[in-house]
């Protein structure tokens, strides 16, 4: 009702109708120039943050007198937008991080060791904010990093990559969530640098993320939990631990066995078989058979160097090494193994016999001298010469007569 309104009067329906029309076209009409505006206004800092980059790589590409007057104010305005919403601050950082990575591999080291240590400090403020469960920002801000370690040929910058992951690490561990794989990342291509500082110190900082701050109890505990994912459904339960853990970690020795130096090959041949003396009683069958067609790479002839002091090399280090410690292995673990896996032991000894190295002769008779034993000693132990019938009557006359 209207009271008090047009002598107290209800004002006509078709009238109200028009009024209320109007109102709401015009409510719409605000609303559409409001999202419009921020719409516009967002596509301006895009915009601006454009051509400040291009600017950037203006100044940046003289030689002699570069100018970081516009790169230091890209982090400033980095620094004062990171409080944007994630939509608005991801745009901007997409194209602010294409720059870093051009601007990270500028043949002058003095731009680079600026860009760096600008993407240090970035990325140290960013990550005091933490990062929300099912948020990956953290991952796509710190890719530059990744980028520079591989594509700078600079051993100072790839240095100053590692200590400044090293850094990030040490003072905002607690808040890194998906940065994380960014982090191994980094660390995962140090590994393959032909600079040792730069590979000892990655070593020593995932060592020291690996001891400090990986709490390997709580990370089965949640691995338990994630029992019945799509991932895991074409994988028996109890194969779990092995295709998730075993086999990788085997795999990988493997490979550093075929593909590094001798001493380092010598090392993870050591490690792979000490892993399996340790824990091959926990082994299943098919277990073994899946690692032994991995061990048994070491013996492809496609994978030997065609050097002949290299293959010699080869032969009498890891191939020997190898054949020695399969054949310590299948002796503590006989029962296991015997029945699919002897064939191809002395396979893999026909074949070395083959290779005509004479010094190799001494450990393949080993190899076979122990083989044949085992057998032999299996046969006395399990095959007795008696029944079980006259074995009963010689305990019965035995403690008849005790």
């Amino acid at each position: 009702m209207n009271r008090g309104i047009n002598d107290s009067k209800d004002l006509p329906e078709e009238y109200l109708s028009s009024v209320y029309d109007e109102i709401a076209g015009k409510k719409i009409a605000m609303k559409e120039t409001k999202e419009y505006s921020i719409t516009q206004k967002s596509n301006k800092h895009m915009d601006f943050v454009h051509w400040l980059c291009v600017v950037s790589m203006d100044e940046l590409e003289s030689l002699h007198h570069p100018r970081m007057f516009s790169l230091q104010k890209i982090v400033e305005i980095s620094y004062y937008n990171m409080n944007r919403i994630r939509l608005q601050w991801s745009r901007i950082w997409q194209v602010i991080r294409d720059h870093f990575n051009k601007v990270g591999c500028n043949p002058n080291e003095d731009v680079a060791i600026f860009a760096v240590d600008s993407l240090r400090q970035l990325s140290m403020k960013f990550l005091e904010k933490g990062e929300l469960a099912n948020f990956r920002f953290q991952k796509d801000f710190l890719r530059p990093f990744e980028h520079i370690l591989k594509k700078n040929r600079s051993p100072t910058i790839r240095d100053m990559v590692i200590h400044c992951i090293a850094q990030m690490v040490n003072s905002q561990a607690g808040n890194i969530r998906s940065g994380w794989k960014n982090i191994f990342s980094v660390f995962h291509h140090a590994a393959s640098d032909y600079d040792e500082s730069i590979v000892k110190l990655a070593f020593q900082t995932t060592g020291h993320i690996v001891g400090t701050y990986l709490l390997f109890f709580l990370i089965f505990n949640c691995l338990s939990l994630k029992e019945y994912t799509s991932d895991d459904m074409n994988v028996a339960p109890e194969d779990r631990v092995w295709v998730r853990g075993w086999f990788p970690i085997l795999f990988e020795l493997s490979c550093i066995i075929n593909r590094c130096k001798l001493d380092v090959r010598t090392r993870g041949l050591t490690v792979m078989f000490e892993i399996m003396k340790s824990y091959g009683l926990t082994f299943k069958k098919h277990w073994w058979q899946d690692l032994f067609r991995i061990v048994f790479r070491i013996f492809d002839n496609m994978k030997l160097q065609e050097l002949q002091t290299e293959r010699t090399e080869w032969m009498m280090t890891t191939c020997n090494h190898a054949l020695y410690a399969i054949c310590d292995v299948f002796t503590q673990f006989y029962e296991p193994l015997n029945e699919f896996l002897l064939a191809d032991i002395f396979a893999q000894i026909q074949w070395c016999v083959k290779q005509d190295y004479k010094l190799f002769g001494s450990l393949l008779i080993k190899c076979v001298v122990q083989l044949e034993l085992i057998q032999t000693i299996d046969n006395i132990v399990f095959y007795n010469a008696t029944s079980k019938q006259e074995e009963d009557e010689h305990k019965a006359a035995a403690q008849v007569h005790s």
